[in-house]
């Protein structure tokens, strides 16, 4: 089963279409809700195997470019992909009207309902970056 969480999400869209961009999901329990900057997104999956697939539907809550091929449209979209421990892949069509769209989507696992810690990758990055913060010299300013 994917891990109940919250995931950053990557959207890269496919064969030359302008757009893409980044946002968070909230997976629960074979539900999705998350958004971005200018849209939410809502909808549903199931997983088995560490293959997962679903339908979520997105819409503007704030208004974009008008030019972006989401922008003032509702759009449901299909997917399915793989998962681990850490995250999911995805390959989504979406319908917009007459027209599809293709894209790719990469959801990171922030922190997982389960353990309510971050997963030991993104510890230890924030540890290395502490750590560059604590050896790191304080800069003299000037006088």
């Amino acid at each position: 089963m994917i891990r109940n969480g919250l995931y950053a999400l990557t959207v890269e869209l496919l064969d030359g279409v302008q757009g893409g961009g980044n946002g968070v999901l909230v997976l629960r329990d074979g539900t999705i809700r998350g958004g971005d900057s200018f849209f939410y997104f809502t909808g549903s999956y199931i997983c088995s195997g560490g293959k997962w697939k679903g339908e979520v539907t997105s819409q503007e809550h704030t208004l974009d470019l008008a030019t972006r091929p989401f922008a003032r449209k509702v759009a449901t979209i299909g997917f399915s992909g793989t998962y681990t421990d850490h995250g999911a892949e995805n390959d989504n069509t979406a319908l917009l009207g007459n027209r599809s769209i293709s894209f790719r989507t990469i959801l990171r696992l922030l922190l997982a309902d389960q353990d309510g810690e971050m997963p030991a990758l993104d510890r230890r990055r924030s540890e290395h970056l502490r750590y560059k913060e604590i050896s790191t010299p304080a800069r003299a300013g000037r006088q």
